[in-house]
């Protein structure tokens, strides 16, 4: 049985400088976030899952800022979302696709990444928001 569920993840970020991303792929500290599968059925044996939104002008691997520079909206910065083994990066395209092992009959959490990064040569201050769409299909 297959079952396909659609998450608008919103992590809470941190308060960053414009100097600590101002140069293109100059990347902040990762920052952790947990979905948590809960009430997983005895078949459910592992979860495929596939992000997108859109994605950065400047870098392609970035997700966007939402925010335009007219509203107030940070300019040069975008965000990357990791895989759970931490180093692969989801493509906003809808491309990457991760599978991960569930343990049957139990809450299973899952844990990402998530970084600031730099995407043009330099940066202006302002606000930062971006939606990043994870679909989970349990296998």
């Amino acid at each position: 049985m297959q079952l396909t569920t659609v998450l608008k993840i919103r992590p809470s970020f941190f308060l960053i400088l414009r100097t600590e991303i101002s140069r293109k792929i100059k990347q902040r500290e990762k920052k952790n976030f947990n979905i948590t599968l809960t009430g997983c059925g005895d078949a459910a044996s592992a979860v495929k899952v596939t992000t997108s939104g859109t994605p950065d002008e400047a870098d392609v691997m970035a997700f966007a800022n939402n925010v335009s520079s007219g509203d107030g909206g940070a300019t040069g910065v975008g965000i990357y979302v990791y895989e759970t083994d931490n180093v692969t990066q989801f493509k906003p395209d809808g491309s990457t696709t991760e599978t991960s092992s569930l343990t049957p009959s139990q809450d299973n959490t899952l844990t990402y990444k998530v970084a600031y990064v730099g995407t043009q040569n330099s940066a202006t201050a302002g606000k930062f928001s971006s939606t990043v769409n994870m679909k989970f299909e349990y296998q």
